[in-house]
């Protein structure tokens, strides 16, 4: 009788890596996996290490983590991010926790959950509030005029979640996080989206002030 491998698979939720973050998973395999092959490729390269990636490259949404014995793949995508291994002894179930641990320090949970309210919310709230300026005959009271400011914000929330998590799911930063310009323009995504979610959530306060 002989115990088959377990296959280890986990989904990531919108991660947003710098280059420490890249050192810090390379470290693991290199050290603590030994791992006969390694690589890391981007759409155009392949590069045996981390240091040899330019720091000035621009930021990436698809970048691949490979090892062979054992075999371990890290997949960002631009709609997805995964991890994969066939192996599940104590040493690769070992070494895969601390660079999940890693990866999910990075991950953009609220982004992700956002995008995916969206997809259902979203357009429940543009149709519904659109219903609602047609039989009110027009944009005149303050009303109607709430109920196209929701639609608005509904479409640009839908708008702004979908292209993100079909085209900017995993980033993949070169440049360390010390390097990047500022807090602003390295988190604006999220701020955007954050500031978009109280501005939603202040209609809504004031629509059920007005219904109740």
């Amino acid at each position: 009788m002989k115990k088959k491998n377990q296959i280890i698979s986990e989904e990531l939720k919108m991660p947003q890596l710098f280059r420490e973050d890249l050192i810090s998973i390379e470290k693991i395999i290199t050290e603590e996996l030994e791992p006969r092959e390694y690589k890391l490729e981007t759409t155009k390269y392949e590069y045996e290490k981390v240091d040899l990636i330019p720091k000035d490259n621009d930021a990436v949404t698809e970048f691949h983590i490979q090892t062979h014995s054992p075999y371990i793949s890290i997949d960002f995508n631009r709609s997805s991010a995964r991890v994969y291994a066939d192996d599940d002894d104590l040493k690769t179930i070992g070494a895969l926790n601390k660079i999940l641990e890693i990866l999910k320090n990075r991950e953009r949970k609220f982004f992700f959950w956002s995008s995916k309210i969206a997809v259902w919310v979203a357009p429940i709230l543009f149709f519904a509030q659109l219903q609602a300026i047609i039989e009110l005959g027009g944009i005149m009271s303050v009303k109607q005029w709430e109920a196209f400011s929701i639609s608005l914000l509904a479409a640009i929330w839908w708008a702004i979640s979908f292209y993100s998590s079909l085209y900017r799911f995993s980033i993949i930063n070169f440049a360390s996080l010390k390097e990047k310009p500022n807090f602003f323009q390295r988190n604006k995504d999220q701020i955007a989206l954050i500031v978009f979610g109280a501005f939603l959530g202040a209609i809504f306060t004031m629509l059920i002030q007005n219904i109740f």
